[in-house]
């Protein structure tokens, strides 16, 4: 965190919850300069926009992502002036100017959980890029984020670093295999893990989160 004003930053971002969400679920903060908190909420934007478009609308767990997607695309909106209308039209433009028809291929860099829909002809699908560095760097940000919480305000920092990975069927250790096989939910996808190095607080221990 750079030097200057200290902010509140959600560390799962406010606006990736969907409209099931409990009020319940804490929504955690943390400690984030003006400058970080204001960089991280556009990432932020920038990826939700992206995601929602590539998940099925009527899934609960989505609920409420995909029409917020729309109107900052400006999809369907009637209540902002025209400067404003411009600038959605225009960010509208700049998230579909290389989308293309699904083309079957297998790849990749398809994230698990976004790729095709089987319900869909894949001939009314298209495929749609999430910037790779933006997506790490939010990534990064909420498991920060989590160890700030769980950690008792532990600052993940040098020596320890996070490493961010696709997560695949036949790459799954087979102690989280047994841990995904605990929930009905569990769905693979981008995974985050702490590479070892000599702990911060010279006790000489290491810390792994999934």
């Amino acid at each position: 965190m750079e030097k200057g004003k200290e902010t509140a930053d959600h560390v799962f971002p406010s606006s990736w919850y969907p409209d099931t969400t409990s009020e319940k679920v804490q929504r955690w903060t943390a400690p984030s300069c003006a400058k970080c908190n204001g960089e991280f909420g556009e990432k932020e934007k920038q990826i939700l926009i992206r995601v929602a478009l590539c998940i099925n609308p009527t899934k609960a767990e989505a609920l409420g992502m995909v029409k917020r997607a729309y109107r900052t695309l400006g999809i369907g909106v009637t209540d902002v002036d025209a400067n404003e209308m411009k600038i959605r039209e225009a960010l509208k433009e700049e998230v579909f100017k290389e989308a293309q028809i699904y083309s079957g291929n297998p790849k990749d860099n398809i994230i698990p959980g976004l790729g095709p829909h089987p319900e869909v002809p894949h001939d009314q699908q298209y495929e749609i890029g999430i910037p790779a560095d933006d997506l790490i760097a939010v990534v990064k940000k909420i498991v920060r984020g989590f160890e700030y919480w769980l950690g008792d305000g532990r600052i993940i920092e040098p020596p320890l670093d996070l490493e961010v990975f696709t997560l695949h069927e036949e790459d799954i250790p087979p102690a989280f295999a047994a841990l995904l096989a605990t929930t009905d939910k569990a769905e693979l996808g981008p995974g985050v893990r702490v590479r070892r190095g000599a702990a911060v607080d010279g006790s000489g221990r290491c810390y792994t989160r999934w």
